[in-house]
């Protein structure tokens, strides 16, 4: 059985044309109380791809320079660009937010496009260069309704800042998609009613892709005036997939004066797609898949592997213990990091199981799963000596350094080889591997003491050559 890979899922985040560097920037029209259109712009840079350099005495920021011009008809109208910086931070700090920043202009009506780059200010290499199509319209003899933004949070304003508005400080949501463990949607959006004299419906609601309405609510609202509705739904019970958040006002002979719809994304949740993924597998199989997480299991984990090997367990057991393994150790990534170690079993498999063993039950499928790909592998097969390899990891990710590891194979049967010795931390140590090795020089120099590590080399064996590295 070939290990089975899967294209899960591609998703296509509606960030900027990002080239190295990621960021989401979102826009927004709207216009004020004497009907000037003004634009806001929104950044959102993730911190933790940026270089923090020390700002002062055990702190340290990181920084991007944005820049971006606003073009109409091949004109420039306008032009900015200047240093956004994190706060200072300690030396372990958790890198895990988000550089955020608004940018609000005043526009003419009209067809416009901005385009821009942001770089990391302190590793120049990591920049991004984006460009977007906006459109400023309004009509002050019509309802209208200012375009929709989701809102990250907001609480009411203590003392006016860029994010205030109505009232309230508010911070966008830069992205158009949602994760799966996200319960709420909270959005914003301007409703301009002057032409309206009397009082009118306001309804917002969720639909899916294919427009069935899931979620619904509405408010009254008077007219004569511009009104502001913040709102939110709770979204937990929505499964992954396409959604439109939908805003119409009719008048009081339901009459629709005007609506605006926004599209987003809630992302599967990642333990569903692997559930679905290894729905149908046999119990071989999932057994099989079990067991190859052996090599960077903890000891609880393999303790419930051996487990579940001496005992008829069920197939939920084995699905729930496999699902929850990938969740435990890589959370929302844990599809991503899935996929790469099938990726990885499949390379065992062609390159170490025997006719016995699969690829992840030999020695060398174990050490590499473990471990990696060795940086050098030297094989050999020489006059009264075992078939052996020397693996040489120039480094390991848990900081060891200069290891190697060294496999025979003493049944001779093709591929079986075993682990004989490695100076890594925590695997098979063995003074005499050289001894076992060399198994047909019996009697000489020591081989018969067992306290004996060296041997006096008579054939001139390339061993020591390809343990040392020379």
């Amino acid at each position: 059985m070939r290990w089975i890979l899967i294209l899960l899922f591609t998703f296509s985040i509606q960030s900027a044309f990002a080239n190295d560097l990621l960021f989401h920037i979102q826009h927004a029209s709207f216009h004020d109380e004497v009907d000037k259109a003004y634009v806001e712009f929104f950044f959102l840079i993730p911190a933790e791809q940026l270089l923090f350099k020390e700002s002062a005495k055990d702190q340290f920021a990181a920084s991007v320079m944005i820049s971006y011009k606003i073009i109409s008809n091949n004109n420039e109208i306008l032009s900015e660009s200047y240093i956004l910086k994190s706060e200072d931070f300690s030396g372990d700090a958790d890198a895990g937010f988000s550089l955020i920043d608004l940018k609000r202009h005043e526009l003419k009506p009209g067809n416009y496009t901005i385009v821009g780059t942001i770089e990391d200010v302190n590793n120049p290499s990591l920049n991004a260069n984006w460009s977007q199509d906006f459109k400023v319209q309004w009509n002050t003899s019509q309802f209208g309704l200012s375009d929709l933004i989701l809102i990250d949070q907001y609480k009411e304003t203590a003392v006016a800042n860029t994010y205030s508005k109505w009232g309230y400080d508010i911070i966008p949501y830069a992205a158009n998609f949602f994760p799966p463990d996200r319960d709420k949607l909270i959005f914003y959006t301007e409703v301009y009613s002057k032409p309206i004299e009397d009082a009118f419906l306001i309804s917002y609601s969720i639909e899916d892709h294919e427009g069935e309405t899931l979620l619904h609510s509405y408010k009254k609202m008077m007219g004569g005036k511009t009104n502001l509705l913040l709102a939110s739904f709770d979204i937990s019970d929505l499964s992954g997939g396409s959604y439109s958040l939908v805003i119409e006002g009719r008048s009081k002979e339901n009459t629709v004066l005007g609506s605006s719809k926004k599209k987003f994304e809630i992302l599967p949740d990642p333990q569903q797609i692997l559930a679905d993924v290894i729905a149908d597998w046999s119990r071989e199989e999932l057994l099989d898949n079990v067991n190859a997480l052996t090599p960077f299991a903890n000891g609880d984990e393999t303790v419930i592997i051996s487990t579940l090997n001496k005992e008829d367990g069920s197939l939920d057991k084995l699905k729930e213990f496999y699902n929850k393994f990938w969740k435990s150790h890589f959370g929302v990534k844990m599809v991503e990091a899935w996929k790469i170690y099938q990726t990885e079993l499949n390379i065992v498999e062609d390159n170490y199981s025997t006719i016995i063993d699969r690829g992840f039950e030999t020695d060398r499928g174990y050490i590499y799963l473990k471990y990696g790909k060795p940086n050098d592998v030297i094989s050999n097969s020489e006059a009264g000596g075992i078939d052996y390899e020397v693996w040489h990891y120039y480094s390991m990710d848990d900081g060891q350094s200069n290891v190697r590891f060294v496999f025979y194979n003493p049944s001779r049967v093709p591929d079986d080889y075993e682990l004989l010795h490695s100076t890594a931390i925590g695997e098979v140590q063995d003074d005499q591997w050289k001894f076992k090795i060399y198994e047909g020089f019996g009697g000489m120099n020591g081989q018969t003491d067992i306290d004996a590590t060296e041997f006096r080399d008579y054939h001139d064996s390339r061993l020591e050559k390809a343990f040392n590295g020379y």
